[in-house]
Formats: structure tokens, sequence, C-alpha cells
């Protein structure tokens, strides 16, 4: 819902953060052929930092050049996770992994009652249940307020 309003906020930040890289917005607005460009440029080039949205790039897209992910929308979907992550996995020449930083919000609520904590972070508990059935290695970094 707010793809555009914060991924383009997420876009200037890491084009400001990081200028000698090629960073890319791609959400709904982004033609099939820009999004082309951007597939071919990633997989050919280790200079590159994509910000997409799920519905642009969590199915179809083939980058076996993708060494990190960081997912910064609220979703349980089971599908949709294993799709992200499996768009990571695909293995290119001298790739032996691929790291996923899962972004969540606690701000509201208590931790300690679920009923009082937002989606965001109920959501993030869901895929927390996935990546341990999955037999993901989960580690935690403290929190980054933004």
């Amino acid at each position: 819902q707010f793809v555009e309003l914060q991924g383009k906020k997420l876009y200037e930040q890491l084009k400001e953060q990081y200028p000698e890289k090629q960073v890319f917005f791609v959400y709904g607005d982004v033609g099939v052929e820009q999004r082309e460009e951007v597939r071919s440029y990633c997989e050919k080039n280790n200079n590159a930092i994509i910000v997409a949205s799920y519905q642009t790039f969590s199915t179809g897209i083939n980058i076996k050049n993708l060494h990190n992910l960081i997912f910064a929308s609220p979703t349980k979907s089971f599908t949709r996770v294993l799709q992200s992550i499996g768009r990571g996995l695909r293995l290119k020449e001298g790739k032996e992994k691929c790291i996923v930083y899962d972004l969540y919000d606690y701000q509201y609520g208590d931790v300690r009652n679920i009923r009082t904590c937002n989606y965001t972070f109920k959501h993030f508990l869901e895929r927390l249940k996935i990546y341990k059935n999955e037999g993901f290695e989960v580690e935690f970094e403290k929190t980054i307020t933004l």
C-alpha cells in the first residue's frame, strides 16, 4: 500500500549512501521492458541494488546474482515468502549463500502479549515460523530506527 511512497524514500537513501552502486526502484508503474533491463543488468554486474515490491519481483524473475534480500513489507504469505527467498537461492558460479534481512516493527503493544502488537510484528512472527520450519538459520540484530 505504501510501496511508492516508502520505496521511493528507501531508493533515494540508498542512492545517496552508495553512490558507487547502480540503484534501481521497481514497482507497479515500472514497465515490463524496464524490469527486464534491470534484471539483465543485475545478472551481469555486482554493483547493483534493487528496491522492488513483492508484486513485481516475487514471481517470474530469474536473477542468479542476488546475494542479499531485504523484506521491508509486512506479509505472512507462505508462498510469497518462499518464492521471494527462492529468488536469492538460485545458484551462480562463486555464490555460496544469500542473506535475507527481514525488517519488522514492534513499537506498538507489548511483545509479551501478542494481541496488543501491531500487524507488522504479527506478520513477522508468522514469517519467523516459516524460516524455522524450513530450516533457515536465523539471527537477530539490534533494531535500527530511521
